[in-house]
């Protein structure tokens, strides 16, 4: 009998004639276009820290040469994934004033801005609110991080504070620069 071969060339021949496919491999290769789309999202959330609205409740009219100060806050949080700088709007729509027209000074009603963590506070001192023109609250760093701040806001009452219930809206806008 004889004794089985070992050599390697022999074993290799005999491999390529009993399998000649996998000696002249083939292949066939797609190219599949991989893409999306991430939409831009600018969006801002305001949340008053008296629940839905801002609330200074109600108010005692102080003593002759006194005043009442009473002071509430917003959070404002801003998401923005567009790489571009934004900021931060806010306009009184109408003095804060009773229905029946008696309205609280400007000067007696202020914002100041604070506790941002990247970009510029736009009321960094109470600034008062004066109905119909835009004050800038906060301007984003220059790439447009999300960011998030408070607005501060303060009420004084004076002894020629009329009574009264007084109410006006704020708006908030962000707005890309």
């Amino acid at each position: 009998m004889r004794a089985p071969r070992t050599d390697l060339g022999y074993w290799l021949t005999i491999a390529v004639l009993a399998f000649p496919a996998a000696a002249c491999a083939e292949s066939d290769s797609k190219t599949v276009r991989v893409s999306c789309t991430i939409l831009p999202r600018l969006e801002l959330s305001v949340t008053p820290e008296t629940g839905e609205s801002i609330a200074f409740g109600a108010i005692e009219q102080p003593a002759p040469g006194e005043t009442t100060v009473r002071s509430t806050a917003v959070k404002l949080n801003v998401f923005s994934n567009m790489g571009r700088p934004y900021h931060v709007t806010q306009m009184v729509r109408k003095p804060l004033a009773t229905p029946e027209g008696a309205a609280i000074p400007d000067d007696q009603f202020r914002v100041l801005t604070q506790d941002a963590a990247r970009g510029r506070m736009g009321a960094p001192q109470p600034t008062p609110l004066a109905a119909g023109v835009p004050t800038t609250l906060y301007t984003s760093d220059e790439r447009g991080k999300s960011d998030a701040f408070s607005a501060r806001y303060t009420l004084t009452v004076t002894p020629d504070t009329p009574a009264g219930e007084f109410d006006t809206e704020i708006v908030y806008t962000v707005t890309s620069l």
